[in-house]
């Protein structure tokens, strides 16, 4: 996990770029509770730049939402903000698709992207790296591309309350120097003389 400076998280909303006024603010204080069935997830929307999702949770509670990553954009960022409980220890995990496939109980983690347990010493930390990360598990490399993802979220000991931001990001294009090269070396190629017969 990555503390972000000020500075890093700002210029991290702003490669987020527009659109932002889309992505989802999600909070269980006011908004329903969120889905406790794996292959029934809260479907939220995201969108590009900041989505912001806050969880209460009391004891056994599992929380399992899932959300798609538009085409053109990339989860580049899940960034746990804040962590209020007497329990230092809570679940956060996450795989490819629509519902969550693995159990609570019998849970293969092969099966699972990543996951990993979270509490005060991850608050105002970067995630994203150690999903990534985790083992055993199928373990990706971040950004995480266009798709969908299901998420999944335990509390087992006393209720906690706690909040991250899921930043996307427009895929950067090709650099324009980079493409006249690759186009010169095209026509570099179709220019030379061919090999006499």
């Amino acid at each position: 996990m990555t503390p972000l400076t000020p500075a890093a998280a700002a210029a991290l909303l702003c490669l987020a770029g527009a659109g932002s006024a889309q992505a989802f603010t999600y909070d269980e204080t006011t908004d329903p509770d969120l889905s406790g069935d794996r292959l029934a997830p809260t479907v939220l929307t995201a969108a590009g730049g900041l989505n912001t999702l806050l969880m209460r949770s009391t004891t056994g509670d599992r929380d399992y939402f899932s959300f798609a990553v538009p085409a053109g954009w990339e989860l580049v960022s899940i960034f746990h903000q804040t962590y209020v409980s007497a329990d230092n220890l809570s679940f956060f995990a996450l795989q490819a698709g629509t519902t969550l496939t693995e159990p609570p109980t019998g849970t293969n983690p092969n099966n699972l992207l990543g996951w990993m347990h979270f509490g005060t010493s991850t608050a105002n930390s970067e995630l994203i790296d150690d999903l990534g990360t985790s083992t055993p598990a199928i373990g990706f490399t971040p950004p995480l591309s266009a798709g969908d993802y299901t998420f999944w979220v335990q509390q087992t000991g006393v209720s906690a309350t706690y909040s991250f931001d899921f930043v996307l990001t427009a895929v950067p294009e090709p650099a324009p120097l980079a493409l006249m090269l690759v186009g010169a070396g095209v026509l570099g190629l179709a220019r030379r003389p061919h090999g006499r017969g």
